[in-house]
């Protein structure tokens, strides 16, 4: 037993046909649960309840057992003298206010089978709990339910753009910028990527935006990558970078950050960091060609590079290979328009109260075909269906934000199983 399924049960009323009465046997009708609190103070606002007869409007406390009233010191807290009615699990002390006044107390009479079900839910792990019961849930339910998900996930993506955007104050094209680095990383070396834009201000950039060599020069030797140079390119690079590092006095980060062991050769960071010059290379003012035109056939179109033909034979500086280009595949460019695009055009239309640009972040994410990893798996395989990337970022943020935390009162799926399980 928990506090948060007395809440749940509180709030969505399951006790309402059974019988309610004080721990002295006054009977109690509750009329309204009042308003569910979130921050500090009484756990439901703005009650009403009869008790014996009596008309009581105020607030309601939750507790497991009623003497967690002293162990919380809510004899001391005037906040709680409003209290009238205390929902407790077990009663095993009388309450009172600050002045001494008692309080009335009840043991919450609910439907055993619920919490049942929910006890075998907080028994399994790392899976969607409520699988076998899905099919018992409206279609319109879920979908409903999923486009709530990707909204979430969005608002969540959206704290980090802000702390960015605060940083820099508010300018989009530098906040974006890092973004970008760090979703050019993919995971294992985001960290480094995000630590050589942040090191390196896009400004310094701008200024040399129509040469790619001195992109090039500024990026690789702010990621530590020219100490050692091993061939013509990589001198010319370094002797740019010299150049370079003295005129904006930069400050390189530490290349033994970068990871480059037990990788694919197409995503070492020599590869992205040269995809990326090219990117900047061609699309200094980048954003603002996002939002001038967010449309998927742009956008990927802006995103349709290839580095240098240096790297068409190399991985590295140094040792040459067969002759390949290197372009930014679509794969790695679904991952970007997932993790950084979307996101900085849902706040932006956000922040400026543009609903077109809000829902160009939503087409954006249902124009890139679904994402497959673990988690996503077990939703599809627990009956959730997942056609495109709005659908597969609503599955993550239900599968991490509430099937793992065993958040299942929480969910409207979750809740439909529940009141079918009630009405069974």
């Amino acid at each position: 037993m928990n506090e948060q399924f007395l809440h749940y049960v509180w709030q969505q009323k399951l006790f309402m046909h059974l019988p309610q009465v004080t721990i002295d046997g006054r009977p109690i009708e509750v009329v309204d649960v009042g308003r569910h609190n979130y921050d500090s103070g009484p756990d439901f606002f703005g009650a009403k309840i009869k008790i014996d007869g009596t008309y009581w409007v105020g607030n309601v406390e939750i507790h497991l057992r009623a003497s967690d009233w002293y162990r919380h010191h809510h004899q001391t807290d005037a906040a709680y003298d409003s209290t009238i009615l205390h929902v407790v699990a077990t009663s095993d002390a009388d309450i009172c206010r600050t002045d001494g006044t008692p309080i009335s107390q009840c043991v919450l009479n609910y439907p055993e089978d619920i919490y049942g079900q929910y006890e075998q839910w907080l028994q399994k792990h790392d899976t969607v709990a409520c699988s076998d019961r899905i099919k018992l849930v409206p279609h319109v339910i879920i979908s409903g339910w999923l486009t709530t998900l990707l909204l979430e996930r969005l608002s969540e993506k959206a704290d980090r753009i802000d702390r960015l955007l605060e940083q820099h104050v508010n300018s989009w094209e530098d906040a974006f910028y890092i973004s970008v680095a760090r979703n050019f990383g993919f995971h294992t070396n985001s960290q480094p990527f995000e630590q050589l834009a942040r090191s390196l201000p896009l400004s310094c950039i701008s200024k040399h935006r129509n040469s790619l060599i001195q992109i090039e020069a500024l990026l690789f030797g702010q990621a530590g990558l020219l100490n050692d140079a091993v061939d013509d390119y990589s001198r010319q690079l370094q002797q740019e970078y010299r150049f370079l590092q003295q005129k904006f006095q930069l400050k390189p980060i530490d290349g033994s950050t970068w990871k480059m062991m037990r990788m694919r050769p197409q995503n070492l960071p020599h590869i992205r960091i040269a995809q990326f010059a090219r990117l900047m290379h061609l699309s200094p003012n980048l954003f603002g060609q996002i939002i001038d035109n967010p449309s998927p056939q742009n956008i990927r179109r802006l995103f349709d590079i290839c580095p240098d033909t240096y790297w068409d034979t190399h991985y590295h500086f140094g040792a040459a290979t067969s002759a390949k280009p290197k372009p930014l595949g679509q794969q790695s460019v679904n991952v970007i328009i997932i993790n950084t695009i979307a996101p900085y055009l849902f706040v932006y239309g956000k922040r400026h109260d543009n609903h077109d640009m809000e829902q160009a972040a939503i087409s954006l994410l249902e124009d890139i075909p679904a994402e497959r990893n673990a988690h996503i798996s077990k939703c599809v395989g627990a009956g959730l269906e997942a056609h495109h990337a709005a659908d597969t970022q609503a599955l993550l943020q239900l599968y991490q934000n509430y099937c793992m935390p065993h958040r299942c009162l929480h969910c409207r799926i979750g809740h439909q199983v529940l009141a079918h399980h009630l009405q069974s």
